[in-house]
């Protein structure tokens, strides 16, 4: 009895994506699977996967469950440098080439690796964190010379393009999607930025681009670009910005002097 509620604990755990520590990262050469079980986590105290129902067509993708944190995830890969100088070393990699000569479907979608997460509606999340694809760089060692070091990466390779026309050519983008609620979200940022750390940044945002303008701005009726407002004639508008928690403007010129 006791056996049977300890494995209905540890797979409650692992259902909710909360494996005990004692899961383990590896898993073994020949994993029992069971008649009706899926591999999720691999207990060492069990010596058993725990799993729930329904046993997919390919059990093998279901190979390596919990991370070497104990999370629960759906595919886990780890790798371990031991030289100075490896060259580019990637734990995964997403590769996607077209070889038509065109490429003009207007509901087609190319991406190297897609991360979803989801909410469904009639549930309420109130703590915690959500995201679709999270980056992460853990410092521990000795930052000196010209490393670039980054929690994640978005790079735009243009070096064979032909730059005749388009919506965007970017290396991020932030975007909000097609629909929401027609409401005032007021904790809702296109961008977010924080530091909540004791060191101090030398800046919030760093740009060394060649561009022809610093900002390309349009409201879509948000109201925080007001055009015809001004101190002076030469004042066309300003910008509504927060400062400090309380409203600001800066003003626009139609003139650079």
């Amino acid at each position: 009895m006791t056996k049977i509620l300890r494995f209905a604990v540890i797979a409650a755990m692992c259902l909710v994506g909360a494996c005990l520590a004692n899961a383990q990262y590896t898993q073994p050469s020949n994993p029992n699977y069971g008649n009706n079980k899926i591999g999720l986590c691999y207990s060492s105290t069990l010596n058993s996967w725990v799993g729930i129902s329904n046993t997919p067509a390919n059990t093998a993708a279901y190979s390596n469950q919990c991370d070497q944190y104990g999370n629960l995830v759906a595919f886990a890969q780890g790798q371990t440098v031991t030289t100075a100088a490896p060259g580019s070393v990637r734990g995964i990699v997403g590769s996607i080439t077209t070889t038509n000569a065109s490429y003009a479907n207007g509901n087609s979608s190319i991406t190297g690796v897609l991360g979803v997460a989801t909410i469904p509606s009639g549930t309420t999340a109130s703590t915690g964190y959500a995201n679709g694809t999270q980056g992460k760089f853990i410092l521990g060692g000795i930052v000196s010379g010209s490393i670039w070091a980054t929690g994640l990466s978005g790079q735009l390779d243009i070096s064979a393009a032909t730059l005749t026309s388009a919506s965007h050519v970017t290396p991020i983008w932030s975007d909000a999607g097609a629909t929401g609620p027609a409401v005032s979200c007021t904790f809702c940022d296109s961008l977010v930025m924080t530091n909540t750390t004791a060191t101090t940044f030398h800046s919030l945002l760093y740009g060394y681009s060649k561009a022809a303008y610093f900002a390309d701005l349009t409201d879509n009726g948000g109201g925080y670009i007001v055009i015809g407002t001004g101190a002076s004639a030469a004042v066309t508008g300003y910008l509504k910005v927060k400062v400090a928690g309380a409203d600001a403007y800066i003003r626009v010129y139609a003139g650079a002097s």
